[in-house]
Protein backbone atom coordinates (compact mmCIF):
# COMPACT_ATOMS: atom_id res chain seq x y z
CA UNK A 1 0.00 0.00 0.00
CA UNK A 2 1.31 3.35 -1.20
CA UNK A 3 0.53 6.49 0.96
CA UNK A 4 -1.75 9.11 -1.87
CA UNK A 5 -0.79 12.62 -2.43
CA UNK A 6 -3.50 13.72 0.10
CA UNK A 7 -2.25 11.17 3.04
CA UNK A 8 1.28 12.66 2.46
CA UNK A 9 -0.03 16.16 2.87
CA UNK A 10 -1.83 15.75 6.18
CA UNK A 11 1.59 13.80 7.37
CA UNK A 12 3.16 16.96 6.70
CA UNK A 13 0.86 19.27 8.01
CA UNK A 14 1.10 17.30 11.01
CA UNK A 15 4.51 16.89 10.95
CA UNK A 16 4.96 21.17 10.78
CA UNK A 17 2.87 21.02 13.55
CA UNK A 18 4.63 19.24 15.70
CA UNK A 19 7.80 19.72 14.86
CA UNK A 20 7.67 23.44 13.56
CA UNK A 21 9.52 22.36 10.42
CA UNK A 22 8.94 21.85 6.63
CA UNK A 23 9.16 18.36 5.48
CA UNK A 24 9.58 17.70 1.70
CA UNK A 25 7.59 16.09 -0.36
CA UNK A 26 9.83 13.27 -0.78
CA UNK A 27 11.52 12.83 2.43
CA UNK A 28 7.75 12.85 3.87
CA UNK A 29 6.65 9.81 1.12
CA UNK A 30 9.74 8.10 2.68
CA UNK A 31 8.89 8.08 6.28
CA UNK A 32 5.04 7.83 5.63
CA UNK A 33 5.77 4.32 3.55
CA UNK A 34 8.61 2.97 6.79
CA UNK A 35 5.34 4.10 9.00
CA UNK A 36 3.18 1.91 6.84
CA UNK A 37 5.97 -1.05 6.53
CA UNK A 38 6.18 -0.73 10.84
CA UNK A 39 1.74 -1.14 11.44
CA UNK A 40 2.14 -3.96 8.84
CA UNK A 41 4.48 -5.31 10.90
CA UNK A 42 3.44 -5.05 13.87
CA UNK A 43 -0.50 -6.03 12.76
CA UNK A 44 0.99 -8.96 11.44
CA UNK A 45 2.78 -9.91 14.87
CA UNK A 46 -0.30 -9.47 16.52
CA UNK A 47 -2.30 -11.77 14.45
CA UNK A 48 0.68 -14.37 14.67
CA UNK A 49 0.91 -14.36 18.43
CA UNK A 50 -3.03 -14.32 19.04
CA UNK A 51 -2.77 -17.94 16.99
CA UNK A 52 -3.65 -16.60 13.96
CA UNK A 53 -2.38 -16.98 10.08
CA UNK A 54 -1.81 -13.65 9.12
CA UNK A 55 -3.79 -12.29 5.33
CA UNK A 56 -1.98 -13.02 2.62
CA UNK A 57 0.35 -9.96 1.21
Amino acid sequence: MKPTDASIGRFRSAWKKEYGEDLPKELAREYAEDLLELGKIVYRNRIITRGRAPPSA
